[in-house]
């Protein structure tokens, strides 16, 4: 039941521990760095006009509780981190660069956004720059994720990568350049609802079905 506050607050150096996550059960991730600011069950954090800058791990992980971001920056981290169940808000936030501007592709889930909302709960991302990733801007699972008014640039892999069985992700008024696919259907019965968008400049604008290894193909011709 714990609630953190901040305003105007700079976070710079954590993540010191790349293994946290294998020593610490009870917690879903990609990725085992340290992360900066973790919202445990129950618990609430609310950051308004603050930074988290060059960051030696993830920035966030959110367990299941609220995690409200307004007018915040997230630059050079391994990830912003996963965030999974409860409720995430970021609106006015910008998301850039994952881990850094090398020109080196790493798919190892180096995305800005790992959003895991779970059933019954929504995530919203409102009006927000999403860009220079290793791999994919916003990847998901399973649940229900609402974007809004954002702009998604020079995502190595994907802009938006919404999978799993049980998702739904609606994207409005948004802008993809220069990724590698601007918004995928990904695996599984995912439901994409983009409304005025654009895709400029991507390898590929609209893609359905992942694009992991080459497929495998039977000959029954004879």
């Amino acid at each position: 039941g714990s609630r953190f506050t901040g305003t105007g607050t700079i976070f710079t150096g954590s993540g010191a521990d790349p293994t946290w996550f294998n020593t610490h059960a009870g917690y879903s991730v990609h990725r085992r760095e340290q992360a900066c600011l973790l919202v445990d069950t129950a618990a609430q954090a609310f950051l308004t006009n603050c930074f988290f800058i060059r960051l030696a791990g993830q920035a966030f992980h959110l367990k299941s509780g609220v995690l409200s971001l307004t007018d915040c920056l997230v630059d050079r981290a391994t990830t912003c981190g996963q965030l999974n169940g409860g409720t995430f808000t970021a609106l006015r936030c910008g998301f850039i660069e994952f881990p850094d501007t090398t020109t080196n592709f790493v798919d190892e889930d180096n995305d800005a956004l790992y959003l895991v909302p779970g059933s019954g709960n929504t995530h919203t991302v409102e009006q927000c720059v999403v860009g220079f990733t290793k791999d994919d801007g916003i990847d998901t699972g399973a649940g229900h994720i609402v974007i809004r008014g954002c702009w998604f640039e020079n995502c190595f892999h994907e802009g938006t990568s919404p999978s799993t069985t049980v998702h739904n992700m609606e994207i409005y008024d948004s802008v993809f350049t220069h990724c590698g696919q601007g918004v995928e259907q990904g695996f599984g019965n995912t439901t994409v609802l983009a409304s005025h968008c654009a895709m400029v400049g991507c390898m590929v604008g609209i893609r359905s079905g992942d694009n992991y290894g080459a497929p495998t193909f039977t000959d029954y011709s004879g």
